[in-house]
């Protein structure tokens, strides 16, 4: 080989390494930790520091991570109760784009995030944060078509974030957010809400900030452990296992505002636990009462895991989520059923639960012996007319005893009605035996005569 065509391979190769590697140097020098720090802060009430940013433009597409970001409340101290954390933030981004001063994002992916914040007579701390400096609290009315079916209160609302805000200047089609941390403290009730191991990925969307109606759906698979500890006493009431999955729109395509309204199907997965959930205190607290009345000895077990997946067909509108379908959960001791229309509201902790609890056989035999022991006591001959009647009204077709409830009020200090209905099942009963009664001494029956003795014979004791 010459050595005048050595040289020109030397030019050929080294020119591009040398224009490849100043180019990186200079877009190092321009996108900084504090100019990271700074596009991260722009129209939000937090202030970010950031510990590296590296970017590499020896590869297609080129790529930028920023390692070691944070933000807390814009002039306040970093005390640890609201702050946003991450340990590394890695996007796919266009070269030509930071030439241009703008970061042109394809793809995302979050690794680490911890998520902190509390929630007081302030407000929302996390909102706070995250909202401009100047913003005031915007009140949005509802829109539904049956006024009657929307929960008091709900629709006061923050504005919600808008596609324009996003620190990207294109359309972002892909993101994937791993080892998620969320906790949410309530001082005024005492409890500590938590989203542990939270993994998302978003797929097939286009988030443009320019220009909305393109974003089209994306593609979203999720899962998490939600959990929920009531500090007052140390216990973790909830623990459950969350998958989500589906194609949503993400942001309104007129508007660009983050999108409330929409239906989505979530799956409470096996292993599941309940432990003392208020709702179900609450209920055992009735059913002790109805014990002295009715002679049904039943407690709802305190603690219960989830023995099969649980799908949860619901909608999502401006922070409360109505159930479009009856929700099963079928736990080791009961199960817990909730009815179509059921409603929360993540927002105020407002709710209100329309379901039943039906119990296993064990619970089940348990509760029937004490109705028919309560039959027995008033008078076994009008127990033993009365018996199958009432075991029809409360004994449904899978041969359990079925509770209905009824549920509403804070989620943490709800107020429930149970036995209202098992009272009518047990009054429909009394009739249903009065006229079997009727109809036996009609056709020349003696079971009307029995029950007269009976009588007679407590009368005579007296």
């Amino acid at each position: 080989m010459s050595r005048r065509l050595i040289i020109l391979l030397v030019i050929l190769l080294g020119l591009p390494l040398l224009t490849f590697a100043g180019l990186q140097w200079w877009l190092s020098s321009r996108f900084t930790v504090t100019t990271i720090a700074g596009m991260l802060e722009k129209n939000r009430s937090c202030r970010v520091t950031v510990d590296k940013v590296n970017i590499s433009v020896f590869r297609l597409p080129s790529r930028m991570d920023i390692t070691g970001l944070r933000a807390v409340p814009l002039g306040q101290a970093d005390d640890g109760e609201t702050a946003i954390s991450m340990k590394l933030l890695r996007l796919d981004v266009s070269v030509w784009s930071l030439v241009l001063g703008e970061l042109r994002v394809n793809k995302a992916s979050l690794e680490g995030v911890e998520i902190k914040g509390v929630k007081n007579s302030r407000g929302n701390s996390l909102r706070r944060m995250l909202g401009r400096p100047d913003a005031d609290t915007v009140f949005t009315p509802s829109l539904l078509e049956d006024a009657d079916e929307w929960p008091e209160g709900a629709a006061a609302l923050e504005r919600p974030l808008n596609v324009s805000e996003l620190p990207i200047s294109s359309a972002l089609r892909e993101a994937r957010i791993s080892r998620v941390t969320f906790s949410l403290r309530d001082d005024a009730k005492r409890t500590l809400s938590r989203l542990d191991d939270l993994d998302v990925t978003l797929t097939g969307m286009a988030l443009n900030p320019s220009n909305p109606a393109a974003g089209g759906s994306a593609g979203i698979r999720a899962t998490a452990r939600f959990s929920l500890e009531r500090q007052s006493v140390s216990m973790r009431t909830l623990d459950f296992l969350l998958a989500l999955r589906g194609r949503y729109v993400l942001f309104d395509p007129q508007s660009g505002d983050l999108n409330t309204d929409f239906d989505f199907q979530l799956t409470v997965r096996k292993g599941s636990i309940l432990n003392q959930l208020p709702t179900l205190v609450r209920l055992n607290e009735r059913l002790e009462k109805l014990k002295s009345s009715t002679g049904l000895d039943l407690q709802v077990p305190a603690e219960a895991t989830l023995l099969a997946d649980a799908p949860l067909a619901g909608h999502l509108k401006d922070g409360v989520i109505t159930f479009t379908d009856d929700l099963l959960m079928p736990f080791d001791a009961c199960e817990l059923g909730l009815a179509k229309k059921s409603w929360l509201s993540v927002r105020s902790e407002e709710h209100q639960f329309g379901g039943h609890i039906a119990a296993n056989a064990e619970f089940s035999a348990k509760g029937i012996s004490g109705i028919e022991d309560f039959l027995q006591k008033k008078s076994p001959e009008l127990a033993r007319l009365v018996k199958d009647t009432v075991f029809k009204n409360l004994i449904g077709d899978d041969q359990r005893l079925h509770i209905p409830f009824e549920s509403k009020g804070q989620i943490s200090q709800p107020s429930v009605k149970a036995g209202d209905k098992l009272e009518d099942s047990l009054k429909d009963a009394l009739k249903e035996a009065g006229k079997n009664l009727l109809d036996d001494a009609l056709s020349g029956g003696n079971d009307l005569e029995d029950i007269f003795k009976s009588i007679k014979k407590k009368l005579k004791n007296k």
